[in-house]
């Protein structure tokens, strides 16, 4: 087995296991919710906490949101004066710009899951803060939120929202999401979803 299989390997391990752990937190932690034992806390140094918000979990997703642009680009004008052969060529090579454009700007007018990152979340008792790369801290408040996907098959939870795009969040801590998720926007009705219904088997 050379380098690069045995790095896969170890990778696809190191996810089994946190995968498993955070199965094994978030079956824990609904089971004790089912009983009527209150989310967990934890206390967090950095970010600023409103007004009887309550830290509940952290960890690492693969973030992305579901959007398209407007499928706009910029055209190239080309001009050329002399030989035909060099006039020619310079109107090829700006109309292949042009098209490659025109067919980037199509792929871009399309919905799709975008701006896909790993990244940091931390779950609250009202809603969920994920870091991005180009943003750095969001907010996305359970208030907000006009549907909820678990996915615990494909370990993802996506949330849609009113007034903004949807977002998906992946990985290993997606049955903790899930749960903590499931809480904050249906409250005790939490357990009444099947798609949730694995977590309490």
């Amino acid at each position: 087995m050379g380098s690069r299989a045995r790095g896969l390997a170890g990778w696809q391990e190191a996810r089994t296991a946190q995968g498993d752990q955070w199965w094994t937190y978030a079956v824990g932690c609904a089971r004790g919710l089912r009983a009527g034992a209150p989310p967990p806390t934890m206390t967090v140094h950095g970010l600023v906490m409103g007004r009887g918000e309550h830290p509940i979990v952290q960890g690492d997703v693969q973030y992305s949101r579901f959007w398209a642009a407007d499928g706009t680009y910029n055209r190239t004008s080309t001009f050329a004066l002399g030989h035909p052969a060099f006039v020619l060529s310079t109107l090829a090579v700006g109309a292949m710009v042009n098209g490659s454009r025109k067919r980037a700007a199509r792929r871009d007018a399309t919905m799709a899951w975008r701006e896909t990152q790993q990244s940091s979340f931390l779950v609250t008792n009202r809603g969920i803060l994920c870091h991005t790369m180009a943003k750095g801290w969001l907010r996305f408040d359970f208030a907000m939120v006009s549907e909820f996907h678990p996915d615990l098959p494909n370990w993802s939870v996506s949330l849609g929202f009113q007034e903004a795009a949807p977002l998906r969040l992946s990985g290993p801590a997606a049955p903790a999401l899930a749960l903590w998720c499931g809480h904050g926007i249906l409250g005790n009705q939490w357990s009444a979803d099947p798609r949730l219904a694995p977590l309490l088997a």
